[in-house]
Formats: C-alpha cells, sequence, structure tokens
C-alpha cells in the first residue's frame, strides 16, 4: 500500500500537477515430546550470560478477573523455532514487587503441567524452567486463582542456532558499519558481491572495497547508523535504520531500509541494496535544495489531506473516488494482508482499508499520514489520477508480525513511463492482521527524472555523489 501509494502519490499527483542454552539438550529430547526441568544454578550464573540468551515468546500478561477462574490458551509455536536450539527457558514473573501477586496458577504447555499450585504456595514473585520439544503448534495454557487483579507474566527465552545468530550478527554490523572498521567488515562479503542503492550499482569486492573506502572513510568519516527493526528469514536479512552524519562536509540526516542476501550455508553477503532517498541529501545543499522542496510541496497538495497548500487548489474530486464500490478481502493471513497493502491500485485499494487499526499510521519520504480515515482521504487523492502503475513485490519476509519487501513499480501515466525500485515495512498488532505501522521506501530522485524542469537537478545530484564515491564512474 505504501509503495503503491508512494509511487502512485508521487507519480500520480505529482506528474498531474505539473536462545537457549545448550545444557538443554537431553538424550531423551530427541523426540517432539516436551520435557521440563528445574532450573540449574550453573544454567542461571553461567551459561546464560555466555550464550545471550533472547526472547522467543513473550512477554504475555494474564490477570486474574473477577468471577469463577479462567483458562487462556495461546499459541507459542511457530516456523521461527527453526532458528533456535531445542532447549529453551520458561520465566515467570509473578505481579509487581510484592503486590498483585498470585497466590495460586496452573500453567501448562502442550497439556503438561509446568507450574502448580504448590508453586506459588510462598507468593514467589519469580519461576524458570528448562523445557524442550516445541512444536510450531505448540500451546500455552494458564489458569489464575486467587483474587482479582493480581497477575503474571510469562516469556520464554531460547538461543539462536549459531549460524542464524551470526548472520544477524553481520548484518547488523554491515549497516552500522564505521570508518574505523571498514577493513574488518569487508571479508563478510563475497568475491562476487553486488550491491546496489538509488544511485550507485557496485559488482565485485575489489570495486565494492573502493566504494566503501571513498563513501565512508573519505566522504563522510563521521557517519552514523542505527537499525531499528530487523528479520531474518532464512538467508535473508532486511533492516530499517537511521543514519546521520556529513557528505563531503554537508550535514544530513536520513531514514532507510536495507536487504542483505547470503550465501547458503554461509555468513558471506552476495547481495545488498539500500533503499532511502536522494531528496533527504539534496535538501541540504544550495541549489539542489529548492528543487525537492518544490517537489515534495507540488506532492503533498496533491495528496496529503492535512497539508496546509500553498498552491491555488486544483485538485480532482476525490469524494467520489472514495464511495467506488469494490470487493473487499477476506483473510486472516498476515501475508495476503501485508502484500495487498504494498501492492495497491487504482482497483483494489479501498479493500486495504478494514485491515487498518485505529492508530495506523503512515510514512514515506514526503507525507506522514495519522489516523485510518486521514489514510483513506490520502489514498482517494493519490488514486484519484486512475494511472495504470501497479507494484510488483520481489523478495519479502514475515515473522513476529513484521513484514518487510522490495518492489519494483512500472507503468505508464500520461505518457510517461515509470519504473522505481522501492521497499516497504508492514507492522501488524501482535497475531492479527490489522496493520499499525507501514512506511515506504524510495527515492523521490526516480520520479523527478519524467519531470521538466526537475530532471536537471537528480541528474547533477547524482554526477555529484557518484564523483565522490563511485569508482566505476567516468564523468561525461
Amino acid at each position: 500500500m505504501k509503495k503503491s501509494t508512494f509511487i502512485k502519490t508521487v507519480v500520480g499527483s505529482f506528474i498531474m500537477l505539473l536462545v537457549l542454552i545448550p545444557f538443554l539438550f537431553f538424550s531423551s529430547c530427541q523426540k517432539d515430546e516436551l520435557i521440563f526441568n528445574d532450573e540449574s544454578e550453573d544454567l542461571k550464573s553461567g551459561m546464560i550470560e555466555s550464550t545471550k540468551l533472547i526472547t522467543y515468546w513473550g512477554h504475555e500478561i494474564f490477570t486474574r478477573e473477577a468471577g469463577k477462574p479462567a483458562i487462556v490458551k495461546l499459541k507459542i509455536g511457530s516456523n521461527d523455532l527453526e532458528h533456535f536450539e531445542r532447549g529453551f527457558v520458561l520465566r515467570l514473573k509473578n505481579g509487581e514487587g510484592k503486590t498483585n501477586l498470585v497466590s495460586s496458577a496452573i500453567v501448562k504447555i502442550d497439556g503438561k503441567q509446568i507450574f502448580g499450585p504448590s508453586d506459588f504456595s510462598k507468593k514467589v514473585q519469580y519461576l524458570s524452567k528448562k523445557i524442550t520439544g516445541l512444536t510450531e503448534n505448540s500451546m500455552l495454557e494458564v489458569e489464575l486463582r486467587g483474587s482479582p487483579g493480581s497477575f503474571i507474566d510469562i516469556w520464554i527465552e531460547g538461543k539462536f542456532l549459531p549460524l542464524h545468530a551470526k548472520r544477524l550478527e553481520i548484518g547488523r554490523a554491515l549497516l552500522e558499519m564505521q570508518a574505523p572498521n571498514v577493513a574488518e567488515l569487508l571479508p563478510y562479503y563475497s568475491d562476487d558481491i553486488e550491491y546496489h542503492d538509488p544511485i550507485v550499482d557496485i559488482n565485485g569486492i575489489q570495486d565494492m572495497t573502493a566504494f566503501l573506502n571513498q563513501l565512508i572513510i573519505g566522504a563522510s568519516p563521521n557517519l552514523v547508523t542505527i537499525v531499528e527493526d530487523e528479520t531474518l528469514i532464512d538467508d535473508i536479512y532486511s533492516a530499517t535504520w537511521v543514519m546521520s552524519g556529513d557528505f563531503l562536509g554537508v550535514p544530513y540526516q536520513a531514514k532507510g531500509i536495507s536487504i542483505f542476501k547470503f550465501l547458503p550455508n554461509s555468513a558471506q553477503v552476495y547481495y545488498q541494496r539500500d533503499y532511502y532517498s536522494e531528496g533527504d541529501i539534496m535538501a541540504t545543499i544550495p541549489g539542489l535544495s529548492e528543487a525537492i522542496g518544490g517537489f515534495r510541496m507540488y506532492y503533498r497538495c496533491s495528496v496529503d489531506p492535512t497539508y496546509e497548500c500553498p498552491l491555488p487548489p486544483s485538485l480532482p474530486d476525490t469524494e467520489k473516488s472514495l464511495l467506488i464500490s469494490q470487493d473487499q478481502i477476506s483473510s486472516n493471513d498476515q501475508l495476503t494482508v501485508a502484500r495487498l497493502l504494498v501492492q495497491l491500485s487504482a482497483e483494489n485499494w479501498t479493500s486495504a482499508l478494514p485491515f487498518l487499526d485505529k492508530n495506523y499510521e503512515y510514512h514515506d519520504p514526503i507525507v506522514d499520514i495519522y489516523g485510518p480515515d486521514i489514510m483513506a482521504v490520502f489514498l482517494g487523492r493519490l488514486f484519484a489520477g486512475s494511472s495504470d502503475l501497479y507494484t510488483i513485490v520481489e523478495d519479502e519476509t514475515l515473522t513476529d508480525d513484521i513484514y518487510m519487501a522490495t518492489w519494483t513499480m512500472t507503468g505508464e501515466f500520461n505518457g510517461a513511463l515509470i519504473s522505481a525500485p522501492g521497499m516497504s515495512i508492514v507492522k501488524f498488532v501482535k497475531g492479527t492482521t490489522q496493520s499499525y505501522y507501514s512506511r515506504d521506501y524510495y527515492t523521490e530522485g526516480d520520479i523527478m527524472l519524467g519531470v521538466p524542469g526537475l530532471s536537471q537537478a537528480v541528474l547533477g545530484f547524482r554526477d555529484y555523489y557518484r564523483s565522490a564515491v563511485d569508482p566505476t564512474y567516468v564523468r561525461p
């Protein structure tokens, strides 16, 4: 939705206007049978620190309601288990400090009791137990007794398999690379590394080495990148990030998203693509800031219902577009809904509205939208031009209610051919198909190239950028 939204917005609107613990492995755990044991002291004081247990599931709060004790069942199994060692630790926190303590409870996994009433007899505040044998369909069952308002917090910790953990570490390190560690991180790229961003295309480790040296050590020695959301599914690592620093002495800040592909059964990266907006850098350069500022103004005037446009009104009848009757999609599958939100078009955008949470927010390089009602108006304005632009998802990942996908938008609008790559993130309310956040990453430059009077500014900036960092670039 975002991406299609974004490009359509940009194009349609603008052109129209102008874990885990190793000793959890017992020989009896080779079967898919749930096994649990009391947590030992060496596990608490030794291995937990050295093996970096992370949260696999939870935290989940269970509160004792008034009336007869109720049994709550939640699914804790998922396909994420394939990335973890078989041993886990189930942890339980009782109440908060010495208040709201549960006096009795029964906690089961797959029908087997892990904690019972006797475990709470002394009003303990913390409990933990080692478990193995979780499956993709494993269920947690909790029954609380005692005073209404008392509660427990339950979560499960585990340890990533070595390769999975290493890939996460490498993905973050390559994104957060700084001048002092360029040489240290270069071996994590394969000899035939392929790298792309909105301006540069690099092939081979020799050119990649020169590119990183020129970009990070030469042009941006104080560059700092911080990873925000990240996913790792099989051989694909994706992450959103924020970046700040100087480029050839000019301060700038930018948001972006990246995708890395690892060689099979390896910790080496053979493909990387960074998505960010050239406009964030252009906006800081005298002579180019006016071009990007004008483009963003026209874009927001066209599609952003919260923007006080300084131009005379010239919008099409968006109210009519909002009333178009379209088939609605009913789905409890996050993957299906996420694809819909990314592959929005003039024909299907109203089908996405029921999947927007009441606290939904949308962002792209130019607009920030808050609330499903404002989003509906935004989409109505965006697609009122009825272009034949379409978005096609390429690589995609979905884990822990977070979907990321790369895509390409192509088509023809008012005789202008459009082709623009991008990447999006969609976040869902836990365990539902209600999206509360989405952001499209793309560069306005790909759209501005088709706009008379703005293409020269983009070409000039790209020449300036490539001359500074691209070892393969020959100035025309």
